[in-house]
């Protein structure tokens, strides 16, 4: 420890001076919520925002008869808790010692997991490419604009979130983030996007998510740095 004097020791009479001064430079934090709080909230917003969103973008033509089938409602269910389950981690994170590494890993793997398990479940079943899939491989840069546009805001306040928590860990954290709340663009784009094909899915609203949220990893240390 130093002043503008030279080092000090912890016996040297300067250090309580030192301390108060220090001290008088402190400014108060309010207490941050719980990440399961502050998730729940965040999750609500985004389902809200998601709804108003597939109105302005206009839903799909056969939406209400989609609904009556089991693997779709079960789909955005299963992207619905890839969504709050990371964007809990991305908060969970942001607390020191809140959870440790293995069980996020088998947290998130696993959520990742039922998502595109239940793809490859559906692709089994299915059977081979047919003409439907065929026509899902083609360009489809609209879903990703839309995944965007739904996604933006989501992604945005939960990363306005993390900034207040001045995580440590930034790219892990902002890895996360991005990945929460494209899902709620996900989300909107079953909503939204007719072609139902297995290879669609996955090509067009499954990779782009994890390419743009591997943006966000790459980018953490710029936006979420103390």
């Amino acid at each position: 420890m130093t002043d503008e004097k030279g080092p000090l020791s912890s016996s040297d009479d300067r250090v309580p001076a030192l301390i108060k001064d220090l001290t008088r430079q402190l400014e108060p934090v309010g207490r941050l919520s719980q990440p399961a709080t502050t998730v729940l909230q965040w999750a609500l917003m985004s389902t809200i925002f998601v709804v108003m969103a597939v109105w302005v973008l206009g839903r799909r033509a056969d939406l209400w008869l989609r609904l009556q089938d089991p693997s779709f409602v079960v789909e955005s269910l299963l992207i619905l808790v890839f969504a709050f389950s990371v964007g809990y981690l991305s908060l969970a994170f942001a607390v020191p010692g809140r959870m440790r590494w293995k069980r996020v890993a088998q947290l998130f793997c696993g959520v990742s997991g039922l998502w595109v398990g239940a793809l490859t479940a559906r692709f089994a079943v299915t059977g081979s490419f047919d003409g439907e899939e065929i026509r899902g491989l083609v360009m489809a840069p609209a879903c990703v604009a839309d995944m965007l546009l739904i996604g933006v805001a989501p992604t945005l306040v939960l990363v306005a979130r993390l900034q207040h928590r001045r995580s440590t860990h930034p790219r892990r954290n902002l890895f996360l983030a991005v990945a929460a709340g494209l899902a709620f663009g996900a989300l909107g784009l079953q909503m939204t996007c007719s072609l139902d094909g297995v290879a669609h899915l996955m090509v067009w609203h499954a990779l782009p998510l994890v390419g743009l949220s591997l943006v966000g990893f790459a980018f953490g240390r710029r936006f979420l740095m103390w």
